[in-house]
């Protein structure tokens, strides 16, 4: 072809080219408009932004937040800018809507009474010359609690300033070493916290994230095997027939703050339940409550939630009532529940019995299993799985015992030296042998002022063992939970000083296995009392939640960041194996190997009225590699009973990684 033929034929096809490039693409047609956030509630004048997503017939996805026209179908209610920022002027509901080329996407406005304001954090301390974000929530009120970050919405003020300033996004900064009040303001709502400045570096307490509406009380918490977590409350609305109907609760997921409601769709309240977290992940609830009207009454039903499918299933009944039993998993898999109150109310249940997820079913055990708590059983005992394959009972009664499953017989092993612990929590330290027991009342069913701070460790590995006083707490609790971290040491969340809910504790305190030592750290700003519950997540950080006590904070939650977040980089599994067996061996890589000091799985927590079931950190050994370890796995299921756990490493700083969830077979 000559050249001038051949240039011909490229200047058409660049033509074509070209004209194809400015033609419409036929294929983008927009089919659906998204509005977010979904259902969001604010306090009455004041602003929510919203964003509007387009998605095309290609899949494709383009923001038309300023593209689009919105609408509010209650205008009286809350009015919108064409930018998308909806304002409340009144109580009640809108439909916000955006609408682009005939295509409408919507979702529902709430507009609330702002019963609360909380600046977070509580009560810090920064050096001299640094500054703090101090943020603002609003606790709205409604049949559920909502919350919303109204941070750059309020007026911030600081005094006195000659000790610090807080700018109008409410970034406080230290001038002189004291305390000052950093104060929050909307209308006729206020709320406040103390910043303290110190002239040298101020300790690592860890940090506490604003509080956030749950929608329910968190009574129970699961950690599910997908990284989210199960929190359920009793039923509600109260009464049907002589029961009361389908527990409220919610799946929270800690990375993306959303919330799915999973609701019981049939009637039953599994409020003081007992719980436990099975070999497939699934959550098995054993009894709860017949009415909670009806006071102390029990009921047969056992109750399944499946984290994969965030459904409930019923299974077989158990062949006694209870409220307020204990749940741990056996070797073989299966449940041992024990202890709580009969259908009538009047009287606990002594005899024992053991659930078989392969068949759904109950076996209850002989005569010679039955509790010998005398006057009667207690109601939640703390259960520990030992590695001699026994259990053991280790609170809150005074007498400590152990009970076999293979004779279904029960052995004394000792006494605590303070005493009936009412409401204490307690804890299996890592190394498997050692329980450890903190706070607590002498007197049972506590309501008045007597409380300790005293805590008592036991070695199982002794060959007498004996209960032993360790270092105190620095403040008395009980109604409080004790979480076992990533790097191995506990944390004392939450608790009261008077009652179920009066003078609650709202300062943590991390204790030190090795040394015996408390330590405070960094306050919570919600009230953690009686029906709260804490438990560690995959990421590291601890989420608190719940306690019913009739405050805007009931339905919150809020969490945790300990210290050893703040320390440096985090160690890095970059892959496991999703399953292991025992007596094996498995590779994990990492590019931190010459720097692990730890190795360990940390069974998921199961919790709830300061009792975590099964709750345990299994120290794993092994050997380094370039750029891997080889790992050894568990022995025997007396170790580490049959399921999921969080796989972590921890470097030679006490920073644990990120824990990936593997399934132990």
């Amino acid at each position: 072809m000559h050249y001038e033929a051949r240039v011909s034929v490229v200047r058409r096809i660049l033509g074509v080219v070209l004209l194809a490039s400015t033609l419409p693409c036929a294929a983008q047609t927009l089919v659906a408009v998204a509005v977010t956030p979904a259902n969001p509630s604010i306090a009455n004048q004041t602003t929510q932004p919203f964003a509007a997503t387009g998605t095309y017939s290609d899949g494709s996805q383009k923001n038309l937040t300023n593209s689009v026209t919105w609408s509010s179908s209650a205008s009286s209610v809350a009015s919108m800018t064409a930018a998308g920022v909806a304002t409340g002027h009144k109580l009640g509901t809108a439909m916000i809507t955006a609408t682009a080329s005939g295509i409408a996407g919507s979702t529902a406005l709430t507009v609330s009474g702002l019963l609360l304001l909380a600046v977070t954090p509580a009560n810090p301390v920064i050096l001299k010359g640094t500054t703090q974000q101090f943020n603002a929530t609003a606790i709205l009120v409604g049949q559920q609690t909502h919350t919303q970050d109204l941070t750059s919405q309020v007026t911030w003020s600081a005094s006195p300033a000659s000790t610090a300033t807080v700018s109008v996004t409410g970034v406080a900064t230290g001038v002189a070493a004291g305390s000052a009040t950093i104060k929050a303001a909307l209308r006729t709502y206020s709320g406040s916290a103390v910043l303290n400045v110190s002239s040298t570096p101020p300790p690592n307490l860890g940090q506490w994230s604003a509080p956030f509406g749950l929608g329910a009380i968190g009574i129970h918490a699961a950690l599910l095997r997908t990284g989210q977590v199960l929190l359920y409350q009793y039923g509600t609305p109260y009464g049907n027939g002589n029961r009361s109907c389908c527990s409220l609760a919610k799946v929270f997921d800690p990375n993306s703050y959303t919330i799915t409601d999973v609701t019981l769709p049939f009637t039953r309240d599994i409020f003081c339940s007992g719980l436990n977290i099975q070999a497939n992940g699934q959550v098995v609830i054993t009894g709860g409550t017949y009415d909670p009207l009806h006071e102390d009454a029990g009921i047969f039903d056992t109750t399944i939630f499946d984290p994969e499918t965030e459904t409930w299933s019923d299974t077989g009944l158990m062949n006694y009532a209870r409220w307020y039993p204990s749940n741990v998993e056996l070797p073989d898999g299966t449940t041992l529940t024990m202890a709580g109150s009969n259908q009538a109310g009047n009287g606990r249940q002594r005899s024992l019995e053991i659930y078989s997820p392969a068949t759904g079913s109950w076996t209850a055990l002989p005569a010679s299993a039955n509790m010998q708590d005398k006057p009667e059983p207690e109601l939640y005992p703390s259960l520990f799985l030992l590695p001699n394959g026994t259990v053991v009972d280790a609170g809150p009664n005074q007498t400590t015992r152990a009970f076999s499953p293979a004779t279904k017989t029960w052995s004394t092993v000792g006494n605590m030296n303070y005493g009936y612990r009412d409401h204490e929590s307690s804890v299996l330290l890592p190394g498997l042998e050692k329980v450890l027991i903190s706070g607590g009342s002498p007197t049972p069913n506590s309501q008045g002022t007597t409380y300790t701070n005293t805590a008592e460790v036991i070695d199982f590995s002794s060959s007498t063992p004996a209960w032993v006083y360790t270092g105190n707490m620095n403040i008395g609790r009980y109604h409080h939970m004790l979480v076992l971290l990533g790097d191995g040491t506990v944390l004392a969340v939450g608790g009261a000083q008077n009652g179920h809910y009066g003078s609650p504790v709202f300062v943590p305190e991390l204790y030190n296995p090795t040394t015996g030592i408390w330590t405070q750290m960094a306050s919570q700003a919600g009230q953690r009392g009686y029906h709260s519950t804490a438990l560690l997540l995959p990421d590291g950080r601890v989420l608190s939640a719940g306690s019913d006590s009739s405050t805007p904070w009931q339905q919150t939650l809020e969490i945790y960041s300990p210290p050893y977040l703040f320390q440096g980089a985090r160690p890095v599994i970059s892959s496991a194996p999703a399953n292991i067996t025992y007596g094996a061996n498995f590779t994990l890589t990492t590019p931190d190997a010459g720097n692990v000091t730890r190795v360990a799985l940390i069974r998921p927590g199961a919790v709830t009225h300061s009792t975590n079931f099964d709750q345990r950190y299994v120290d794993l050994t092994w050997q380094g590699g370039q750029g891997q370890l080889t790992v050894t796995t568990p022995s025997s299921s007396n170790l580490a009973p049959p399921g999921f756990y969080m796989l972590v490493i921890v470097n030679s700083n006490g920073i644990p990684s990120v824990m990936p969830f593997l399934q132990l077979q």
